[in-house]
């Protein structure tokens, strides 16, 4: 268990730093007409491996072994590596040594914002579960998130070890009101994204008792949509650079679509389920990344990179946060619910049957228990829709609000040695400092 969680972190810390860097580099290597299309690609790529993953590995894990699952990243990786160091341009975008350039990062606030984290998550995940909510482990979680926060905001707002150029957290951002209206609606999307690809599996697996790989497989309406939609989204706003509508449309079919998902139970049928997801796909596909060219059109240039950030921040921090409070309705409302069912179960056998390693537990109910469990599954399943509800209205709120800055495109176009017409390459990459 400690190889997984040392595993888990590193690959968390390498994901995190490549995502973030390609959203980073589009926006150095981009203009602002070619900028949408180009992030809506990073989508398809995503997209491939959510639905490429549970195939590949469910394959493995039949046929050959489930360490194979985490074996071919390193195949994938090893042919990858050349693209990375031979066609990758270098951006020169900050000077000095390596050594004086670690120096300026903000260690301190890098410390206390993930020390907030982690205290807040391990608070959402461990209460009801391994304590009781008014334990005193989870409270002084609780208060020790609290008082992180505080010091962070402290912190950042005085720069204390830091400067207000490298600080972890845009401060400046905090009076961009469009700013923040986006950074919002990227935790909605985000949120309308990850909790149905997380639950709908567990909807198949425990309610309908399919295999790993039957469920990744039933997820494909919606993952394909979301795709196609990101994609689609950024090849037209490419074209016609109209943000407000997409967010609009999009938080729409968004909460739709978490709506319908949300009345499901265990007679709910495939295709139900298909549309439904299709629904929630298509809208949270249609401003999930729009959020990175769009916050760019309301900053200097020159606070791109910071923007980004706040972003991929946005959009990462927002998925943990939604995903560890909807997993706790979920699991919170199961235990309750199956412990009212079957009281001479002992709680670790209820925590068993929700993690779909209790088969044997099941196996020896009654055909009228099972059913009553499937049933209280089911139910508690569609509790963890509630998060997708709320951000759902909230983004069609916020996309009310969200506005396009056209001097910015002006701005822009001047940073890329852009007048009239496309600039020549090698203005572009003399401005932006590239070197082949």
């Amino acid at each position: 268990m400690t190889a997984f969680l040392v595993g888990r972190t590193i690959c968390g810390l390498g994901g995190s730093g490549m995502y973030t860097g390609v959203m980073m580099m589009l926006s150095f290597l981009t203009t602002p007409e070619e900028r949408p299309a180009y992030l809506g690609l990073t989508g398809l790529t995503w997209g491939l491996g959510t639905v490429l993953g549970p195939i590949i590995g469910g394959a493995f894990a039949l046929n050959v072994s489930w360490r194979w699952a985490l074996y071919i990243n390193l195949i994938f990786g090893a042919v990858a590596a050349p693209v990375y160091f031979l066609m990758i341009p270098e951006l020169q975008t900050a000077k000095g040594s390596i050594i004086s350039r670690w120096k300026k990062v903000d260690f301190l606030g890098t410390i206390l914002i993930v020390g907030m984290l982690i205290s807040c998550l391990m608070a959402i995940n461990f209460g009801g579960i391994l304590y009781p909510w008014d334990s005193g482990q989870i409270i002084a979680l609780f208060v020790v998130a609290g008082v992180l926060a505080v010091v962070f905001g402290v912190q950042q707002a005085l720069c204390i070890g830091t400067s207000t150029e490298y600080r972890s957290f845009p401060v400046q951002f905090l009076r961009n009101p469009q700013v923040l209206l986006i950074f919002a609606a990227e935790i909605c999307a985000i949120t309308l994204t990850f909790i149905p690809i997380y639950f709908l599996p567990l909807f198949f697996q425990l309610v309908q008792t399919d295999t790993a790989l039957q469920s990744g497989i039933k997820c494909f309406p919606l993952v394909i949509f979301l795709v196609v939609t990101i994609v689609g989204n950024g090849m037209v706003t490419a074209r016609y650079p109209w943000f407000q509508p997409w967010f609009l449309v999009g938080s729409i079919f968004g909460l739709t679509g978490a709506v319908l998902l949300y009345c499901t139970d265990e007679t709910t049928s495939d295709a139900r389920i298909y549309g439904y997801s299709v629904l929630i796909g298509f809208g949270a596909g249609c401003f999930v990344t729009l959020c990175f060219a769009t916050a760019q059109t309301q900053v200097k240039i020159a606070e791109i990179p910071h923007a980004v950030a706040f972003m991929a921040f946005a959009q990462q921090g927002g998925a943990a946060l939604t995903l560890a409070v909807s997993n706790s309705v979920f699991l919170n409302v199961a235990i309750r619910k199956i412990s009212e069912i079957l009281p001479d179960e002992p709680r670790s056998g209820i925590q068993r049957i929700l993690s779909g390693l209790g088969s044997d537990i099941l196996s020896s109910l009654s055909k009228t228990d099972r059913y009553r469990v499937s049933q209280a599954v089911a139910a508690s399943l569609s509790n963890a829709y509630i998060v997708t509800i709320i951000c759902g209205a909230l983004a069609v709120i916020l996309s009310l609000f969200i506005v396009r800055d056209r001097d910015w495109e002006k701005q822009a176009r001047l940073a890329v040695g852009k007048v009239l017409g496309r600039p020549k390459e090698t203005d572009r990459e003399e401005e932006l400092g590239i070197h082949k």
